[in-house]
């Protein structure tokens, strides 16, 4: 048996074999499928589409133990979610009011697909990079926000019907975006103090076309108008605090947050996901809700199956499991498998970050 690891765009090579398939938002068919071999031409078009990096075989190490890699979402159900939500920002931009509000309702079943897809996987840990491999920020934000938020609502044990509004308001909770002016959406630099108080009005837009085309129940509205207050109430738009704020608002926040630090976008590079999981439990408290982040702690995968990772001692080693933040690992240099969690040589061990 062999696995997969991720890798980066910048260190793929010709002759690598894909191990999942490869899809971006604009296409309905994978870019490249499973098994096929990778080809500069092949390289050269996945860097067209802005994609971080794909999944690859790694045929020279064979899975010392028997791993289970799947992600808890489907390919397909990704590319379905993506599609819909890249058809849901086009409607708003440049349909008519009506058609819009269409093409928002019709996201009430890839919500539901991914309820049941997280909800049958509860045992079954986030993994950012699973959700993560497109190549469109704005679409694929909405859907990782989605997904996390979801999944801390399952954690939390909000009951199976009232799921579907929190994955409603977790896909929508941008879209506000839509009327701030692109240049600033994605300014490379630091915004000037007037440009972000305009990006802060998002929320507000956002709540107003809820509102003014009555999308979903009354307090979608509010919920996505929420999405930036903070505990402390140093938030916006309106300096809420504490349980004032919906407990939807609360989750999709620490979604938002995560999925946001752990994105390459114009102003910086990625954090691993470690590093902006130790920011969020930083922020509980202040920003975040304490209950909300102790159920997005017990969901979220740190290490991806098949990664490399730089040890505390400064060895090399290969995750092999997902268990939290002391995963199993195979030592590069010699091939032992160490167990961080339960290895008593290796107990003030850690790791201090991914390798690529």
């Amino acid at each position: 048996m062999v696995i997969v690891h991720f890798v980066s765009i910048n260190d793929l090579k010709t002759g690598m074999t894909v191990g999942q398939d490869v899809f971006t938002s604009s296409a309905d068919a994978a870019l490249l499928t499973k098994g096929q071999q990778l080809t500069d031409r092949f390289i050269e078009r996945m860097q067209k589409h802005g994609l971080p990096g794909v999944y690859v075989y790694d045929p020279d190490k064979p899975a010392p133990l028997v791993l289970n890699n799947t992600p808890i979402i489907s390919p397909q159900l990704k590319q379905e979610g993506l599609s819909a939500i890249e058809h849901m920002f086009n409607a708003i931009e440049n349909s008519t009011a009506a058609e819009a509000v269409k093409v928002i309702r019709h996201l009430d079943t890839v919500v539901d697909n991914l309820i049941d897809s997280l909800a049958n996987n509860q045992g079954v840990l986030i993994n950012i990079g699973d959700i993560k491999s497109y190549d469109d920020y704005t679409y694929h934000h909405s859907m990782s926000v989605s997904i996390l938020s979801i999944a801390i609502g399952v954690a939390l044990g909000i009951p199976r019907f009232k799921l579907n509004k929190l994955g409603q308001c977790a896909v929508l909770h941008d879209i506000g975006k839509i009327f701030v002016p692109i240049e600033i959406i994605n300014k490379p630099g630091k915004l000037t103090p007037a440009e972000f108080l305009e990006i802060k009005k998002h929320p507000l837009h956002g709540y107003s076309y809820i509102k003014e085309h009555s999308i979903g129940s009354p307090d979608i509205g509010e919920i996505i108008c929420n999405h930036h207050e903070k505990i402390d109430g140093t938030g916006y738009p309106r300096g809420l605090k504490g349980r004032d704020i919906h407990l939807y608002s609360r989750i999709i926040s620490v979604a938002d947050v995560y999925d946001a630090l752990t994105s390459q976008r114009p102003y910086r590079t990625p954090s691993p996901p470690s590093e902006a999981l130790e920011f969020i439990m930083g922020a509980c408290g202040t920003a975040f809700d304490y209950e909300v982040v102790q159920a997005f702690v017990a969901k979220v995968e740190l290490y991806t199956v098949g990664s490399y990772v730089l040890l505390s001692n400064s060895e090399k080693a290969r995750v092999l499991s997902n268990q939290k933040n002391r995963p199993i690992v195979e030592i590069v240099d010699t091939g032992n498998i160490i167990d961080l969690y339960r290895n008593p040589r290796y107990l003030n061990v850690v790791i201090m970050r991914h390798l690529h």
